[in-house]
């Protein structure tokens, strides 16, 4: 700490010298006396203020722009939420949001972005790519540039289109090392995309895991009831990767399975999910939230597996309803002694699903 009062005017000597930042009084003596104060007490003073507060600070004087300048890295990001980058085919664009834009949204190709803004010290809201394929390289290339040769940081980084080709994924974990930090990951799969990340786990295990990951299956506007033979997994590889052993720290939030049919869903799926619940050294490495949607004989199966168990039951309203309903579940609950818990709930009146939600008390 500064050890006696400074005026404004002697914030102007001010010499930054190795770890320390040495400030010089001079007084009517000539005296060469010395107070020294840490940088990580301006930066911890800093870091209570917006990322646009603290740039306007820089224009205060020499000394503001040379601590900031000097701390940048360290100092909170800018919240950038007026725009989505959009990746799609062979186009990359920056897409503005209402409100941002009252006269409606306003897209900026990539490669003229240098003009509208920098992305260095940001945080996007959102990024959003329609099909992965090698173009998706060209592209996070020039947005690396964009933001000073570091990684793009986001809160929402979905992958909604299919990956041009299957074995693209494994090279997600090298993707995500070079180019993005995401909170939140949202990835969704064909099922010929599924089957190869089940015999390929390690494409999903990423060097710097997000936040968050949900896993999501896609299959366009095929009805849910059509049967077809290509949405099909194997289940033993489908119940190891949910449980997956192998991770050490839990980032799987939610695997939602819209367009299981009953040859997907075997009848005892919910039994082995249980005893591999309740055998696992490790339940943290489960996805916390597990949603299925499947045949009416896969509920009731279930339902009459566990009313045998004589767990804990109670209805409970779905957590995540929809926008003009909601689902009241019948829910089991299996506890373990180490504190885990298994939440199991089933719906079989307004649709048929299964959810299985991994908790810790």
């Amino acid at each position: 700490m500064v050890s006696k009062r400074r005026s404004s005017s002697n914030l102007q000597n001010l010499v930054l010298d190795g770890p320390e930042i040495k400030i010089f009084k001079p007084t009517i003596s000539n005296s060469s006396t010395k107070w020294s104060i840490s940088p990580d007490i301006v930066y911890d003073t800093l870091s209570f203020l917006e990322r646009n507060e603290v740039e306007k600070c820089q224009l205060l004087s020499k000394f503001m722009n040379s601590i900031i300048s000097t701390l940048n890295r360290r100092l909170p990001f800018r919240d950038f939420k007026d725009y989505d980058l959009v990746v799609n085919k062979n186009k990359a664009f920056f897409l503005q949001n209402p409100p941002y834009s009252p006269n409606g949204k306003y897209s900026y190709p990539v490669e003229n972005i240098n003009e509208v803004l920098c992305l260095q010290y940001c945080y996007m809201a959102m990024v959003r790519i329609h099909e992965f394929d090698w173009n998706v390289w060209l592209w996070f290339d020039k947005i690396k540039k964009i933001c000073g040769g570091e990684k793009l940081k986001v809160k929402e980084f979905r992958i909604f289109g299919q990956f041009s080709n299957v074995t693209l994924l494994k090279e997600l974990p090298l993707f995500f090392e070079d180019y993005v930090h995401a909170n939140n990951l949202t990835i969704h799969l064909t099922y010929p995309e599924l089957r190869y990340v089940l015999s390929q786990p390690e494409a999903l295990r990423l060097p710097y895991p997000p936040e968050n990951f949900t896993l999501v299956d896609s299959y366009g506007d095929t009805s849910l009831y059509k049967y077809d033979p290509e949405r099909y997994v194997d289940m033993d590889d489908f119940l190891n990767f949910l449980g997956d052993s192998t991770i050490g720290v839990s980032n799987r939030k939610k695997a939602l399975f819209s367009c299981m049919n009953k040859n997907m869903v075997e009848m005892d799926f919910c039994e082995k999910y249980v005893r591999m619940f309740e055998s696992s050294p490790n339940p943290a490495c489960f996805f916390t939230m597990i949603e299925i949607w499947c045949e009416s004989d896969s509920v009731v199966v279930a339902e009459n597996y566990i009313q045998n168990r004589k767990c804990e039951h109670r209805i409970i309203t779905d957590p995540f309803p929809g926008p003009s309903f909601k689902r009241n579940f019948n829910t089991y609950t299996i506890k373990r002694s180490d504190g885990w818990s298994l939440r199991v709930m089933l719906e079989k009146i307004g649709c048929n699903m299964i959810k299985f939600w991994v908790l810790q008390e």
